[in-house]
């Protein structure tokens, strides 16, 4: 026995192709040349927070629990590079990010 295909199917399917195409030319028109001209550093600290979520719930629905979750980004580097009309920012190792200065050659 088939299954019918309803329109909320079609509307979901529709939706997921709209998404992928979205993130390939995403992906696509936001990616960093491989080399160039350093026109900017970027640096960003290390840094965490701590968020609360909720763990049970009572009977009217009101958080009854909350335990803490510990949330971690490490330190990262950026050096934004310019090869013709192409430019973009690109994550690189620390010592890349002092030893490359604005206006040099990279790589």
């Amino acid at each position: 026995m088939k299954r019918r295909i309803e329109p909320f199917d079609i509307l979901l399917m529709v939706f997921a192709a709209v998404s992928v195409i979205v993130l390939w030319v995403t992906l696509v028109a936001c990616s960093a040349p491989q080399r160039g001209t350093v026109y900017d550093k970027r640096y960003s600290p290390p840094y965490s927070y701590t968020s609360y979520d909720c763990a049970s719930y009572g009977r009217n629905g009101g958080c009854t629990l909350r335990l803490p979750s510990q949330h971690y980004w490490p330190a990262s580097w950026q050096l934004c590079l310019r090869e013709g009309d192409k430019t973009g920012c690109r994550d690189v190792d620390e010592r890349s990010w002092h030893d490359y200065q604005i206006g040099q050659r990279y790589p």
